[in-house]
């Protein structure tokens, strides 16, 4: 079916048109029409911040990163469009994940509203975070044993400034570390800042007690300028500490609103239906645990999620989580992992299960936090409904795309063969992870053979059998390496 797509570029060229039709009265920031929906500069400037196309904040490329924002919007609201009408994306499993956002949507409006838009920032706070943040300190961090030991410290350093020649007879059990530190405005530690910027003519601070280091002096060793804030324009810096100080004040409001709405709320989780979860999410991160492990924890990706709901689909519309008014389900809990970074530090089962409790714990926030958004029908603001809309538009558009993918069928040998054709070409950006049992003896290697067709893991035939060395410390895993690194191997 054809869909025709208006490109507003110019009024004096679109108004003739509109005499000799009438037409609805669009936005005056419209910048395409698709159907019956339309674009504005809205969307396209969303796109282009959320979108991660090379070099896109580099000056020259401006102009082709709108061209590409405003493509990919047209192409998006067509495919979604004919998604529609085929009826696609419209399953349980897609309607699900479009509520599991508006949930996300819901929530995010209330912390506004409660929140975000309740926090301001007076000329004198941004004066005072302006002249911090032209500097650069860096001190040496003294935490000392408790209040009585950092007041010592800090009569000591009056008679002799020099924090060497004050710690050299001081009692060491006093003395819970020293670190020097580097500090810039709009740090973790707000507490900590505001002593150490407070510093004056004598070079260290009074007695504090913070959340890094408990009961603290703090000695300047250097003050330099900021070479962040030497970059920036006036106004940049204006608006780099408005925005420093409003995330500053952000955290307690915060705290103090979830606080009040989660205080009488009650949640109790069933734990035949956790350990069903634990052990299938469990199952599916160790039998592939090199590939989920990254940056020193195994981490679920989205298709992980996919997989879990497939495998728990039976279970799916089980009560989880018992709460005030209704429960929360087996697959709205799964359905709130895949918007989180889900990450475990360690298969070992008992560990597991604390962990993927933490994010459940996450998940159920949310959910209480959503429905409080509910109960003010906060899923009828205009930026819910348009976020909604937006993203509705996105999964119609991609369940239409995906099942063009399905269509596309490629056996395994096909892949095989295409990579060792191409192995000259792309044999050093394609990596492989594979397992092996090295065996230089023939007899050995039919030995393997026989013990693998009886069962016996291949990681314990690595262990056992392997002469190459280095991989067998693995379990016979090679690790990421490129197609061209080992061809006798890659090319089977």
């Amino acid at each position: 079916m054809k869909h025709i797509i208006t490109l507003i570029l110019l009024a004096g060229l679109w108004m003739p048109l509109a005499a000799q039709k009438v037409v609805p009265l669009l936005p005056t920031d419209v910048i395409a029409r698709v159907g019956g929906s339309v674009i504005t500069a809205k969307d396209l400037m969303e796109r282009i911040e959320l979108m991660p196309w090379p070099e896109k904040e580099n000056p020259k490329r401006h102009d082709s990163s709108k061209v590409k924002a405003l493509n990919s919007l047209v192409a998006e609201r067509l495919l979604s469009i004919e998604g529609r009408m085929r009826n696609v994306g419209g399953d349980e499993l897609a309607r699900g994940k479009l509520k599991t956002l508006e949930k996300l949507f819901v929530r995010d409006e209330l912390y506004k509203r409660e929140v975000t838009r309740k926090i301001s920032v007076s000329e004198k706070e941004l004066w005072t975070g302006l002249a911090k943040f032209q500097w650069q300190l860096h001190l040496a961090a003294v935490a000392l044993k408790d209040e009585r030991a950092a007041d010592s410290l800090y009569r000591t350093l009056r008679r002799m400034p020099s924090l060497g020649a004050a710690l050299n007879g001081f009692p060491s059990a006093y003395v819970v570390s020293v670190e020097t530190v580097q500090v810039n405005f709009g740090g973790l530690d707000t507490v900590f800042e505001n002593a150490v910027y407070a510093i004056g003519t004598k070079k260290f601070t009074k007695p504090f007690d913070c959340p890094t280091y408990g009961w603290t002096v703090a000695v300047l060793i250097d003050r330099g300028a900021n070479p962040v804030a030497e970059k920036m324009s006036p106004g940049d810096r204006r608006h780099r500490v408005e925005e420093t100080i409003r995330n500053m004040k952000e955290g307690p409001v915060a705290r103090r609103f979830i606080a009040s709405v989660l205080v009488s709320r009650k949640a109790t989780v069933d734990s035949v239906v956790f350990e069903t979860l634990a052990g299938a999410l469990h199952a599916i991160i160790a039998r592939d645990s090199v590939q989920h492990f990254k940056n020193g924890m195994f981490s679920l990706t989205s298709e992980d999620v996919d997989e879990l709901e497939t495998v728990l689909h039976s279970e799916r519309n089980k009560s989880f989580v018992q709460m005030t008014d209704e429960p929360l389900t087996l697959v709205e809990a799964i359905e709130g992992f895949r918007h989180l970074r889900l990450g475990f530090v360690s298969l070992d089962m008992r560990k597991f299960k604390s962990t993927l409790n933490n994010h459940l714990r996450y998940v159920v926030e949310t959910e209480l936090l959503a429905r409080e958004g509910y109960r003010r029908n906060l899923q009828h603001s205009e930026s819910v409904k348009r976020d909604v809309e937006v993203w509705g538009k996105y999964w119609a558009s991609r369940h239409l795309m995906w099942n063009v993918d399905d269509t596309v069928r490629a056996s395994d040998d096909e892949v095989l063969a295409a990579l060792s054709a191409a192995s000259a070409e792309m044999g050093r950006w394609y990596e492989v992870n594979i397992r092996e049992v090295f065996c230089r003896d023939l007899a050995v290697a039919e030995r393997v053979m026989n013990e693998a067709a009886l069962g016996t893991p291949l990681a314990e035939l690595a262990r056992k059998y392997s002469d190459r060395t280095e991989w067998k410390a693995r379990d016979g895993v090679s690790g990421f390496m490129p197609l061209t690194a080992h061809p006798e191997l890659t090319r089977r």
